[in-house]
């Protein structure tokens, strides 16, 4: 076993707190005064959100259209607000929906469209929203995974916020609804939540999540690390008391930081490209174009066999590789029938089979850069 091995996402958890007025401000401020509400977690934010847009398109309207290719989170969220999960293929070779069957699904029941922001690659939310607007459904920001570092960065009409780990906000749980809604959950936060808040969770989270203590972690039973499972709806709950007053040192820490360190890998792009392997590009980007701050660097490879390949042994040499979503939406472990039955989406399921993720936190220095890249050339060399 490696004595030391990168985790594929590693934020740590500041114990600073501030007031909950700062926190109020910080939040204002990330949602251009429009508004938020906060809640037990994302999937919970998300939930609330489409409750709120189902509420005010009337009755008729009953369908959300989602990426094939994703969290399954996304489902959940949708089902628990009584609506219908509609899947739509993802562009070919690239992030973002294709553009012809968005169209073609967008229709006067479409209550909302769910763009995702994966990993900072952008949400293409510019078409997005004229194929919306022709139908009168809402835009609604999945930005789970990438936190603008300036406010007001939004051109939706509702945004969703995480602050769990893994995420680029690390609190170890809580979401954010930001847009123009009055929202207050029913449920109170669950223990497991409130107790996430404390001091003490964010220094064991610190602790395990180093590079030295991470490699025994993936070898717990049942801890399931990285495992991508549906989990059934439940009612929104409440964020806890502290996520407030957390906020406001967390987001001017995270503005203060230095920027993900994906900048690191471009000298080796050309080189990889001769095998196959590129930057997944964003909607409307070309060519090998970085993401935008990606909380992970999404590759592609040429083909399934390579990319399980490459995954296999960079995760062996613990340089923190992930295949991310393995399956489209449909062949999620768990995934209801409502889900499973829709399809085929061979874009997305091209996507789930070559992608595959690299670290960019702050513990992938210039000497782990470089032992990613004679592993993937190694790899390579063997498979040519």
């Amino acid at each position: 076993m490696n004595t030391r091995a990168l985790p594929p996402v590693r934020r740590v958890v500041s114990p600073a707190r501030g007031t909950a007025q700062a926190g109020h401000s910080a939040l204002m401020s990330l949602s251009a005064d429009r508004g938020y509400a906060l809640f037990e977690s994302g999937t919970h934010a998300l939930m609330a959100i489409l409750q709120h847009c189902r509420n005010q398109a009337g009755s008729g309207r009953d369908r959300v259209l989602l990426p094939a290719y994703g969290c399954p989170d996304l489902v959940t969220a949708t089902l628990g607000a009584g609506l219908k999960p509609v899947l739509v293929d993802t562009a070919a070779a690239s992030w973002g929906f294709d553009p012809v069957s968005l169209q073609a699904q967008a229709d006067d029941r479409t209550v909302a469209i769910v763009a995702v922001n994966l990993l900072g690659c952008g949400a293409g939310l510019a078409g997005i929203a004229h194929i919306a607007r022709n139908c009168g459904a809402s835009v609604i920001e999945d930005s789970a995974q990438h936190l603008p570092r300036q406010s007001g960065q939004w051109s939706s009409d509702y945004q969703v916020l995480s602050f769990g780990k893994g995420k680029p906000l690390n609190l170890l749980g809580g979401g954010a609804a930001l847009g123009p809604l009055t929202l207050s959950p029913a449920q109170h936060a669950s223990l497991r939540h409130r107790l996430s808040g404390s001091r003490m969770a964010a220094t064991v989270f610190n602790v395990l999540s180093h590079p030295r203590i991470y490699p025994w972690l993936l070898h717990v039973p049942g801890l399931g690390v990285g495992a991508t499972v549906y989990h059934a709806p439940e009612s929104p709950r409440a964020a806890r008391s502290s996520l407030l007053p957390q906020l406001g040192p967390a987001l001017a820490g995270y503005r203060a930081a230095a920027s993900y360190v994906s900048s690191g890998y471009a000298p080796y792009f050309d080189a990889w490209l001769q095998w196959g392997i590129r930057p997944l590009s964003g909607p409307g980007a070309c060519g090998t174009a970085q993401p935008h701050e990606p909380l992970r660097l999404a590759m592609l490879a040429a083909n399934g066999p390579q990319r399980d390949a490459l995954v296999a042994a960079l995760s062996a040499a613990g340089l923190g590789a992930t295949a991310l979503y393995q399956h489209p939406l449909p062949q999620i472990s768990g995934i209801p029938p409502c889900v499973q039955s829709q399809g085929p989406f061979p874009n997305a399921k091209a996507l789930a089979d070559t992608l595959f993720t690299l670290p960019t936190h702050r513990s992938v220095n210039a000497d782990a850069v470089r032992a990613i890249d004679r592993c993937l050339r190694q790899i390579c060399r063997e498979r040519a």
